[in-house]
């Protein structure tokens, strides 16, 4: 949809997860947490993506609904992807902001340029927390 809006029915969030390491990871997975009080409902909060060699992507898809009643603000979503790395379980925990916003018209933006955004800060990050590694 083009936009996350109050009485809109569903959405859905597409994480891109790179492999930036120099070794494979093995049994990626990403897990979408969310409070209780959120207005989002989604059909699954896993997602597994499988072995990543190094510079390899893989994709996560979560399809959620939006309450009719939510508030008009930016949500936070706690995204936790882990992952094996020569039998050693690790995690990277980011925050994934999403906003409900009135509806507009077809002109605004896409929904497509904030996931973009939201896929590159997640990619910025797992980055730097493999440097310092």
């Amino acid at each position: 949809p083009e936009t996350l809006a109050q009485n809109q029915q569903s959405g859905e969030l597409r994480l891109t997860i790179r492999n930036t390491g120099t070794k494979k990871a093995k049994s990626v997975s990403v897990r979408i947490y969310k409070q209780s009080d959120q207005p989002f409902d989604f059909s699954e909060k896993y997602d597994y993506i499988g072995d990543l060699n190094e510079n390899q992507t893989g994709t996560a898809v979560f399809r959620f609904d939006v309450d009719s009643d939510a508030s008009l603000k930016t949500y936070f979503l706690k995204a936790e992807i882990r992952y094996l790395v020569d039998d050693e379980v690790r995690v990277v925990e980011k925050q994934i902001p999403l906003k409900v916003e009135k509806a507009r018209s077809s002109s605004g933006l896409s929904f497509g340029v904030p996931l973009a955004v939201i896929v590159l800060i997640l990619l910025g990050g797992y980055y730097v927390w493999r440097k310092a590694k």
